[in-house]
């Protein structure tokens, strides 16, 4: 492995490249919709990218050399910014009367943030979109 190689012509010292280290991440999800992931990378910055909107997260990192992984950093949490919510899925025709229509969904997931309101549009036949 490259990686291996590249450690192994510089013996004990931390292996580096103008400055930078090797590093192995570790970022956990504190809520169920992501998962947990683990990666190397080189240098003393780590982009912990494809992050879901307003979700909690935890990372951790460590060094690397030909001797072997030091130890993991304390953790440090996160939550990421909120963003516009994806759409509320199932929605279903619960009821039906003969001036109205009640109907149930469930709530956008994962959130993206708190939900402030629901806006309902509906189209009569014939006519054009409607917001209630």
């Amino acid at each position: 492995m490259l990686l291996e190689t590249f450690c192994a012509l510089i013996e004990d010292k931390i292996c580096s490249n103008s400055g930078s280290i090797f590093v192995s991440e570790s970022l956990d999800s504190l809520d169920e919709w992501d998962e947990n992931r683990t990666d190397h990378s080189i240098g003393r910055r780590v982009l912990f990218d494809r992050l879901i909107p307003f979700t909690r997260y935890r990372a951790r990192v460590r060094a690397n050399n030909v001797k072997g992984e030091g130890p993991y950093s304390d953790w440090t949490t996160f939550q990421t910014l909120p963003a516009s919510p994806p759409q509320p899925t199932d929605l279903v025709e619960e009821r039906s009367f003969p001036h109205a229509i009640e109907i149930s969904f469930l709530p956008p997931s994962p959130p993206y943030g708190n939900t402030n309101e629901y806006r309902i549009r509906h189209t009569p036949a014939g006519q054009s979109s409607l917001s209630v």
